[in-house]
């Protein structure tokens, strides 16, 4: 096993995650020039559907692995967890397949009102199988706490989807079918390229004791990623309810660009669950645990202010006569800041999250995910009909808000964090003053004077180098 380092593991899933998320970033100037609002609307509450079917299929049994793997000490016995894993989610996902297909028209016409996107239905179907086993396969380079090796296949993938998205979008001008076509072979396409990955780790076996183990172990997470998913889309189907399919476009297109908060979060998520457990069992966790959540503050704040700074020289510049983006998808600025904020804070619960897992209470990520999709959902039907999208944001911000708030009050007197009060301070202050000035002075020169300063904070107040990948 490689010598563990969080900080560069970290570096390295977020390069690779910035990179494959850039591929998305490329098409959303594609998708906002050849698409309509209203076509995008459709897409996202395909997707929508998708993404809570998607947590089924995973069955929850992510962090199973991550976790049984982990803690055996034994080879063979390795092997056997992983390919008893592997084996389950491919019998599940073969069967869910089959049973989505099958109710494809009930599930668009509840959706829709009509079974016009039942065939689209099946190809985001199909595209769910090979990509929860992709999901494993590159889940276990992850657990081996092998960041290059994983970011290489994850880009890969990410790179060929990119170019069958100009093919079928672009060129073919297939609209949305497009997209999700292109979705479907870079599935496939990544599946036989990543099979050697698993070349002696991979048995035809599937432990009946280990199975049932896992299973209870998954149960709540499954729960939790059903609720989690929820809190995620829940919102779009609500606002086709309150509002328009033009307006789902229009929230789903600036949510897509927040996401670059949720590759921040993921990345973070990579290394911090196989080294936090490490770390725990080790008895000497209280500073490294400090020091993560700081480096996590200040990286997080220098995104959300980076992003929600310059993130509107989009919508202004043209290219070759062409919007960036088009200004259609502009009134979505408004809520922008609220979801970036919303998937900081899911990043907390993913910090706190250690606690459950190392002491098996894993029903505790189950209650914080349904305080979530509760307030999410209560506060949508409450706050919608009265703001609109803003409506909209704050319920997403308050869902995850409360969510992190409830996992720090189970771990506080559970885990033993030396907290660098004073930097974290200077870190949360300083990055509301930049984004009050910075939101309110409309001169690029003195956004990046503002943001330049706040580095230069962390850098020589807070001793933090963002763009490091030393060790600390």
């Amino acid at each position: 096993m490689k010598k563990s380092n969080l900080f560069k593991s970290v570096a390295w899933y977020g390069v690779g995650n910035i990179i494959a998320r850039s591929m998305t970033l490329i098409l959303l100037p594609l998708y906002s020039n050849l698409i309509s609002t209203k076509e995008f609307g459709n897409y996202s509450l395909l997707v929508s559907v998708y993404t809570i079917i998607a947590t089924i299929y995973q069955f929850g049994m992510s962090s199973a692995l991550n976790k049984f793997y982990t803690e055996e000490v034994d080879e063979q016995k390795k092997k056997i967890i992983f390919s008893t894993i592997l084996n389950s989610i491919i019998v599940l996902g073969i069967i869910l397949t089959v049973v989505a297909t099958l109710f494809s028209t009930l599930i668009v016409t509840v959706v829709f009102g009509s079974n016009n996107f039942s065939p689209l239905l099946i190809l985001l179907m199909g595209s769910l199988f090979f990509e929860t086993i992709n999901f494993y396969i590159i889940l276990l380079l992850k657990t081996k706490e092998m960041p290059k090796e994983t970011v290489v296949y994850s880009v890969a993938g990410a790179i060929v989807n990119l170019g069958l998205n100009i093919l079928f979008v672009y060129y073919f001008r297939w609209s949305i079918s497009g997209i999700i076509l292109a979705q479907l072979l870079s599935g496939i396409i990544l599946f036989f390229v990543s099979l050697h990955v698993i070349k002696g780790t991979y048995i035809f076996i599937v432990d009946k004791k280990i199975l049932l183990t896992i299973v209870v172990f998954s149960l709540p997470l499954l729960a939790g990623s059903l609720f989690t998913a929820l809190t995620n889309v829940a919102d779009r189907f609500i606002i086709n309810i309150f509002m328009s399919k033009d307006d789902v476009g229009i929230y789903s297109f600036v949510y897509r660009i927040a996401l670059l908060m949720n590759v921040f979060v993921v990345s973070f998520a990579m290394a911090w669950n196989p080294h936090s457990v490490k770390q725990y069992f080790k008895k000497n966790y209280g500073e490294s645990y400090g020091k993560t959540l700081s480096h996590f503050l200040a990286g997080g704040m220098f995104l959300f202010l980076f992003v929600s700074l310059f993130i509107e020289i989009l919508f202004e510049t043209k290219i070759f006569g062409t919007f960036i983006l088009n200004p259609i998808y502009k009134p979505g600025l408004l809520v922008f800041p609220f979801i970036m904020v919303g998937y900081f804070f899911n990043g907390i619960s993913t910090y706190y999250a250690v606690y459950p897992y190392v002491s098996n209470k894993t029903y505790q990520l189950l209650i914080t995910d349904f305080i979530a999709l509760s307030l999410n959902i209560g506060l949508n039907y409450l706050l919608i009909p009265k703001l609109g999208l803003m409506g909209v944001a704050i319920s997403t911000a308050a869902a995850f808000f409360f969510g992190a708030l409830y996992l720090f009050f189970i771990s506080k007197n559970k885990l033993k964090i030396n907290y660098e009060k004073k930097e974290m301070t200077l870190i949360i202050i300083g990055g509301i003053v930049v984004y009050f000035f910075g939101t309110n002075l409309h001169s690029v020169f003195v956004k990046i004077v503002l943001l330049s300063s706040y580095v230069f904070l962390l850098y020589k107040v807070c001793n933090i180098q963002l763009f490091s990948w030393q060790k600390d």
